[in-house]
């Protein structure tokens, strides 16, 4: 057998092995009971100014400085601590929470995840 013929042959075998793994893996993810945790993980983004183009090259291309407002990505997080199945969503609805004083309540953004596994 030439080096090319092995060198294929290990390869699909690696492939194959690492199928395995993988069925392995999901087939722990869908008996395991998920004790979970969810973390709210937003990326804020700061705002900025572009300079533009300095001054005396008022050409008819000029262009004056931009301003980018400051962001905020709101982002939550879903782990596992038992089979570390890890979900991130950046899609919320809004619930009704029952308030302290009877006939009250607030509204709460609630994470919305994909079916878990």
């Amino acid at each position: 057998m030439n080096k090319p013929t092995a060198l294929e042959f290990e390869i699909d075998e690696l492939e194959r092995k690492l199928a395995r793994k993988k069925d392995e893996l999901a087939e722990i993810r869908r008996s395991c009971q998920h004790k979970a945790s969810i973390e709210f993980t937003p990326e804020y983004t700061v705002a900025y100014t572009l300079p533009g183009d300095p001054p005396g090259t008022m050409g008819i291309d000029w262009r004056g400085p931009t301003h980018g407002p400051s962001q905020t990505v709101r982002i939550w997080t879903w782990k596992c601590s038992e089979c570390g199945l890890t979900q991130t969503t950046k899609r919320f609805k809004e619930e009704r929470i029952p308030g302290a004083v009877p006939g009250t309540f607030s509204m709460q953004e609630v994470p919305v995840f994909d079916t878990l596994a």
